[in-house]
């Protein structure tokens, strides 16, 4: 089921974050199953963590520029009262 994915996924991304290894995860599945949400507890905790970076960054990167401000609309949203900054830096890259 779509729940049991999700859990699955961010129980996954957390162990990558508490490796000593570099993530190298790609998160991919159908529309409505959660991928967002994976995303934005990842970037919660890894902001909220001081065993990270002392200046902790996260990119998303989304196909379209229609969802690159979905996404950043929803994350400001999240973390307007957590004290995180969210910006956005939409480019559009020309595929040769």
């Amino acid at each position: 089921s779509s729940a049991m994915l999700f859990v699955n996924n961010t129980v996954d991304i957390i162990n990558d974050l508490n490796s000593t290894n570099l993530m190298d995860r790609l998160l991919c599945g159908d529309v409505g199953f959660g991928k967002t949400e994976v995303a934005m507890r990842a970037t919660f905790i890894i902001a909220t963590t001081s065993s990270y970076l002392k200046i902790p960054q996260v990119a998303i990167i989304a196909p379209t520029t229609i969802l690159c401000k979905q996404h950043y609309l929803r994350f400001c949203d999240r973390f307007q009262n957590l004290g995180l900054k969210v910006n956005d830096q939409i480019e559009l890259l020309e595929v040769l």
